[in-house]
């Protein structure tokens, strides 16, 4: 014990009389007359004679003093200080560690000296705190490694195998080409069907050449065709439409409307071909124009292979010429919205031509039998001809299918 420290900074190291258990308590715990149990044995340490007299011991209360801080001493951390440590040994070994520094000034006389004790604890939980921050870190850190690598691969195998696929293939551009096709949708709007109306009327009041080539598809051709022909709606109005559809064909989007004429009964066909950036009528298509007219080709009977465009279906009509059902197959040809296109067309059913368009017009099986078989036809483009040993005018045959639809 240090005679020359104060006494809230002086210890006693003392061994208990019962367990030898070496105990550490402060000096003014000593000088109160107190006396102090072993918290192991319960044995009394008179360290002085006149508190053997005491019922109760005090050494409880002695731990809740806290040291008197001084304005000469600093510390990093004010922690709460024990008066009493109990099992100084192992205290001392596991609990803190106790660091003397000596800071005499020479300036001062030998007795005027000054001992910071300063107690350092280690705390088990913050060491097993860190450790378990830093194998997450390190975890952490590894499983983003191997990810950014896989990542790093992964592009890198990709653009090495897309550069391999287009120098193997040089129709392949690395760039894909814009689709406009896919912008526009198969659905019919309301707005698209007023538009297709728009065009008819201005078709119709145009005055010129130049304003009815503005509002049609290919102007370079249709407009010497509409100056040859008599084709065209006259001073026709049109009060609904009665069947609308949009199609998809050869990647071009084409609207198909039929429309009511307005006090004649009867009805017109349009058709329209349609653009992200605007809507021009077909005429060919919407008014029934053909290479040679119907009429025409009836009255001269010409000996060479003419082009058509026409609806086919089944027919019955079986004379003169085409009587052997069994060789032959009636089709009646016709045109939407021209009730003077008619004609009788027949095909031999053995040919290639024949059994394609034979499958094409024969309906599917009928589930409902009390419905009947439901009747198909099948736009397209033809070539007919006359048979030279047939005398009539209204039928022909039909020598080749050029395609299944009407666009061209």
């Amino acid at each position: 014990m240090d005679s020359n420290a104060s006494p809230d900074q002086s210890w006693l190291i003392a061994s208990c009389p019962g367990c030898s258990r070496q105990i550490k308590a402060r000096k003014e715990i000593l000088l109160s007359n107190l006396a102090i149990e072993c918290p192991h044995c319960k044995s009394s340490l008179n360290l002085d004679s006149g508190s053997s007299n005491l019922k109760e011991f005090q050494y409880a209360k002695a731990e809740d003093l806290q040291e008197k801080s001084t304005g000469k001493q600093r510390r990093r951390r004010r922690k709460k200080i024990k008066l009493i440590a109990w099992d100084l040994e192992e205290s001392d070994s596991k609990e803190e560690e106790v660091e003397n520094e000596d800071l005499s000034n020479p300036e001062h006389s030998g007795n005027e000296q000054r001992i910071r004790r300063r107690r350092i604890r280690k705390n088990k939980q913050s060491k097993a705190y860190h450790a378990f921050t830093r194998s997450a870190v390190y975890i952490i850190s590894g499983g983003g490694l191997i990810l950014l690598s896989a990542l790093l691969y992964k592009g890198i195998s990709t653009i090495t195998r897309d550069l391999s696929s287009s120098t193997d293939n040089p129709n392949i551009s690395i760039v894909p080409e814009k689709n406009e096709t896919k912008q526009l949708s198969t659905n019919l709007s309301v707005q698209e069907k007023e538009k297709c109306i728009e065009i008819i009327q201005a078709f119709t009041n145009a005055k010129t050449i130049e304003e009815k080539a503005s509002l049609v598809r290919h102007p370079e051709i249709t407009s010497k065709r509409i100056q040859e022909s008599l084709f065209g709606p006259g001073k026709e109005k049109y009060e609904r439409i009665a069947f609308s559809k949009k199609h998809f064909i050869d990647g071009k989007y084409f609207i198909y409307l039929v429309v009511e004429v307005e006090y004649h009964n009867k009805y017109r066909f349009f058709a329209f071909e349609q653009t992200l950036e605007t809507i021009k009528m077909d005429w060919e298509i919407s008014f029934g124009y053909q290479l040679l007219p119907l009429q025409i080709f009836k009255d001269k009977r010409p000996e060479s292979i003419q082009e058509f465009r026409l609806n086919l279906r089944n027919g019955s009509y079986y004379a003169h010429h085409y009587s052997n059902q069994t060789k032959w197959q009636c089709l009646e040809g016709f045109y939407t919205g021209n009730p003077d296109f008619k004609i009788f067309v027949y095909v031999d059913r053995q040919s290639v031509v024949g059994k394609d368009i034979i499958t094409r017009l024969t309906p599917a099986t009928i589930s409902n039998l009390s419905q009947g078989p439901k009747e198909i036809s099948l736009s397209a483009i033809v070539n007919l001809k006359f048979n030279t040993l047939s005398e009539t005018d209204n039928q022909v045959e039909l020598v080749e299918l050029i395609q299944d639809h009407w666009i061209q």
